[in-house]
């Protein structure tokens, strides 16, 4: 038995579109998108059935489980009504472009009590369970984030959106990007954030009336369990790293999220550990996995769980235009 999955915006919906391939318990019936060319192209490699119109897609299809790829300020209605036809909903990152959507977001999907996911494929790394793992019950004293590439050239070149340009469009280097990082680190420490103080800058691309992102965040941040650390996001550097270090007494492991591996000290002992798995289809089967036994469980980050993580960009946000130090509410 499969899954029948849409999915909605042919943009990063395309790399979803792709794991059908790899996975026997899902498949993959419509797209839908609002550019008639791009619709056509990727119904065509996919081989699946075309909508500009999502409500006829759903009624025609009738789908168990939509995949909403969708810039984030257009979601809202999209999943609502979809959670309202008892359909299970996976959100693309962020799960909202501010809180006040999350929150509605968060409350129909709970009154409708579908099954729910969203896109912070990373929790899915074999990688990062094993970092998890090797530091288990042990006190982390330092975490330090780091995410430093070429975004904005991208844009720049128009291999991506100008929308990137705009902080109230595509949310900033820590909204639209950071968050993926901040996701993995509370789920590999098994902690959440308590305290942000955060600056923004711009040295190369200064901030205008058609440039009003910082194309740097520096946040500072106290975990509930005592752990002190920041991340750097940084989106004009002609490179990529992409890594959550987590120290302690006898341990400074290194999860690199770029090369999908583990490496640094522990005990003493070298470790180095490289992985293969292709964690964007673990992430989709999963998904098909938790419609077709109807259980919430198998879900690794849920919409609830995601707001802990919006919650820590959008306040670090706050503390970018304010200067001051601010606590992260709870969810």
């Amino acid at each position: 038995m499969k899954a029948r999955i849409a999915i909605i915006g042919c943009g990063i919906g395309n790399k979803h579109a792709s794991g059908f391939k790899h996975i026997t318990n899902g498949e993959l019936v419509a797209m839908c998108d609002l550019n008639e060319a791009r619709l056509k192209d990727s119904t065509g490699k996919f081989g699946c059935a075309g909508f500009a119109n999502f409500e006829e897609m759903l009624d025609k299809t009738k789908p168990d489980g939509v995949m909403v790829c969708t810039p984030p300020y257009v979601r809202m209605p999209l999943i609502e009504q979809i959670a309202e036809r008892g359909i299970a909903v996976f959100c693309e990152k962020p799960p909202a472009g501010e809180m006040a959507t999350a929150r509605a977001v968060k409350r129909a999907l709970e009154r409708h009590k579908v099954i729910n996911s969203v896109g912070f494929m990373y929790r899915w790394m074999q990688a990062a369970d094993h970092i998890k793992a090797l530091i288990a019950g042990r006190p982390v004293v330092v975490c330090q984030i780091t995410g430093i590439w070429e975004v904005l050239y991208w844009a720049i070149n128009g291999h991506i959106s100008s929308d990137y340009f705009y902080r109230d469009r595509a949310g900033g280097p820590l909204l639209e990007q950071g968050v993926h990082l901040i996701d993995v680190s509370r789920f590999v420490l098994g902690d959440e954030v308590a305290r942000v103080h955060a600056r923004g800058a711009n040295i190369i691309h200064p901030l205008s009336d058609t440039f009003t992102t910082e194309e740097t965040i520096q946040v500072s941040m106290q975990w509930r369990k005592g752990t002190l650390g920041s991340h750097v996001h940084c989106w004009t550097h002609h490179g990529h790293i992409f890594q959550v270090l987590c120290a302690g007494v006898d341990f400074a492991l290194t999860l690199d999220l770029k090369d999908n591996r583990v490496f640094g000290m522990n005990n003493g002992q070298r470790v180095e550990q490289s992985f293969t798995d292709d964690y964007y289809v673990s992430e989709l089967r999963g998904f098909c996995d938790a419609i077709l036994r109807k259980d919430q469980k198998l879900i690794r980050g849920n919409y609830a769980d995601s707001c802990h993580t919006l919650a820590v960009a959008a306040t670090a946000m706050q503390s970018v235009d304010t200067g001051i130090d601010l606590p992260v509410p709870a969810w």
